[in-house]
């Protein structure tokens, strides 16, 4: 076009609305992304307190150290000096 012319200005309006076009594209995705991510984190942590409560209403407290040690095994994990032995 801009040869049989040599107007170029119609191809650079073009070019800018395409550009314009996909970068409202593509924020409304990033930000959908973004409201999808919070909105998982906030289950998430809701069903981690869940299941915690029901836990910690179905261990009798203190725990026996035999289970802290089971726990401690299943679970894969170090206990420390900081972990109190009468819980997990």
């Amino acid at each position: 076009m801009a040869s049989a012319t040599g107007d170029t200005s119609s191809q650079k309006s073009a070019t800018y609305q395409l550009i314009t076009k996909y970068t409202g594209v593509s924020t409304d995705t990033v930000d959908l992304l973004a409201d999808r991510m919070r909105a998982r984190g906030a289950y998430d942590a809701e069903y981690v307190a869940n299941k915690s409560a029901e836990l910690g209403e179905m261990l009798p407290l203190p725990l026996p150290l035999p289970l802290i040690l089971t726990l401690t095994l299943a679970l894969n994990i170090t206990p420390t000096l900081s972990m109190p032995l009468t819980q997990v």
